[in-house]
């Protein structure tokens, strides 16, 4: 259970971060910009979504990745971040035990 609650809060700090990037170039550059969850993707590993992005259209449906993963992907980063890790405090929380009483 503590992995999980670890997971979220390292989800949450991501979140934090993924944030801060956003006001950190919005400062610099004067206009405020999205740190979407592509342009992430894309910076990691740009091949591999566009490999994605070729497999949904041509496996799946072009209509498919045009009118769902291309918004998906346009949403901020701390976005996905923020609600892992709020998912994963909730799943792994601290439950009080509860007593059975017998009769």
């Amino acid at each position: 259970m503590i992995v999980g609650r670890v997971f979220g809060w390292l989800m949450l700090v991501a979140a934090f971060a993924a944030a801060a990037i956003e006001v950190f170039r919005a400062l610099r550059d004067g206009l405020w910009e999205v740190f979407a969850l592509g342009e992430a993707w894309a910076a990691v590993d740009a091949d591999s979504l566009a490999g994605f992005g070729a497999f949904v259209e041509k496996s799946i449906s072009p209509a498919l990745w045009s009118s769902v993963f291309v918004p998906a992907l346009a949403a901020p980063l701390w976005l996905y971040f923020a609600i892992l890790g709020v998912l994963f405090l909730y799943l792994f929380r601290d439950r009080p035990k509860r007593h059975f009483r017998r009769g």
